[in-house]
């Protein structure tokens, strides 16, 4: 028993690491790559994992949805309207069919 028990918690640990190490890693794409932080106040950064990659709500209004190769997608129209004001490149729309209100629950 004591055996079951250590295995659950490491492998609780482990994927929480995962989920700590694609937080990071988003919030780099968006902050420093998409030079959202000129434009957001990224005070807080919500994911989680939908359709194959992370879904992020930065500062609970703008939504991003991420894939594994780092492709940042747009998910709402505040977020495409913000991701042109900084960058020359338009936000593309995520190909998922999760919608905000969809990701807003999961991440919560």
């Amino acid at each position: 028993m004591k055996r079951f028990i250590l295995g659950i918690l490491i492998l609780l640990s482990l994927v929480s690491c995962e989920s700590l190490a694609d937080k990071g890693r988003c919030i780099r794409l968006l902050r420093d790559e998409s030079n959202l932080r000129y434009a957001l106040p990224c005070e807080s950064f919500k994911i989680g994992r939908i359709e194959g990659g992370t879904a992020v709500i930065v500062d609970n209004y703008w939504c991003f949805w991420i894939d594994d190769n780092d492709q940042v997608y747009c998910v709402n129209g505040h977020s495409k309207t913000v991701f042109k004001a900084y960058n020359t490149t338009l936000c593309k729309d995520a190909p998922i069919n999760a919608t905000f209100s969809d990701i807003e629950k999961i991440v919560k």
